[in-house]
Order: C-alpha cells, then structure tokens, then sequence
C-alpha cells in the first residue's frame, strides 16, 4: 500500500526553505557539499552510475519508486552508516534483523544521524530540514529526545478498496 510520501518529500524539497539530504551527498558525503558548486558537484554522476547498476540488479524498482542522484535521499540510509537501518531488511531476506532492530534503543543512531546531517549543512543551510523514512514511526522517542522541534506528518490511504 503506497501514501503518496514520496512525492510529497520531493514536493516538500523544492521549497527554498527547506534541505533535503540529496541521494548523491548521502552515498558520497565527504567532503561536505558546497552551495555554490551543489548542483554541479563531479559526486553526483558518480552516483548516477552506481544507481544505473542498481537498477540492472533489480529491474523495475524505478518504476515502483523514483531514484536519482539528485532526488531526496530517506534516512534509512543514512542509519545503514551506523548498521541500524531497515535497509538491510529492505534488500535482504533477514527477518530475525529486523525483529532485533525493532528491539534496539536508537539514541545513539540518531546522534550520529545529526551529526550526520550538521557535516552536510556545514557548506550548505537552509532553514530546515525535511527528511523521511517510515521507521522514525518505530522510535518516535528517540526521535524526539534528539530533535525536540520535530514536527511529523503522517500520511495515510484507505487499504479498503474504494
């Protein structure tokens, strides 16, 4: 069942206002990215071609959700630096992981999630940050012990069919 909060994160990025961690500074974040060079950054075909790999090995998956070096980038990858991320049961049949990450206090994932997104705004702020990733849900505590002015939109479809 799909809710639409792709689109919606990539409606909410084009406000200038808010930061998004773009795909491509998540899976090359060093050095931090500049403004003034952001858009022309030599990282962002390097990842253009990792992504094009990606979808050789999972044909279709564009067609099910958009990727691009330039799109907004979830957090789950951004917790998969510290091996405390829903990617792996994304990408891999490992159903024990999950039940065991569900289990796990995340406060230190997300200090290392700020620390994360305060390296990527060094060259680059904006007021804001607007990030997604359905498993904030699962730890809304520690979500809200590390971002105390966190606000959160929970999106929502009908799984009846109309």
């Amino acid at each position: 069942m799909r809710t639409g909060t792709t689109i919606l994160f990539e409606l909410m990025a084009q406000d200038p206002s808010n930061r998004t961690p773009a795909s491509w500074e998540v899976a090359r974040p060093v050095p931090p990215p500049v403004e003034s060079q952001y858009t022309a950054d030599r990282r962002i075909r390097l990842t253009e071609l990792h992504l094009s790999i990606a979808e050789r090995l999972s044909p279709g998956f564009r067609a099910i959700h958009a990727i691009g070096a330039r799109l907004p980038q979830e957090c789950v990858y951004l917790f998969s630096s510290n091996f405390m991320s829903e990617q792996f049961g994304y990408m891999y049949h490992i159903p024990a992981y999950r039940r065991w990450l569900l289990e796990q206090p995340m406060a230190e994932t997300y200090r290392w999630h700020h620390d994360f997104l305060q390296h990527l705004q060094s060259g680059f702020e904006r007021e804001r940050w607007v990030l997604k990733t359905p498993s904030h849900l699962a730890f809304l505590d520690d979500l809200f012990a590390c971002y105390p002015d966190a606000g959160v939109v929970w999106t929502h479809r009908e799984p009846a069919p109309s």
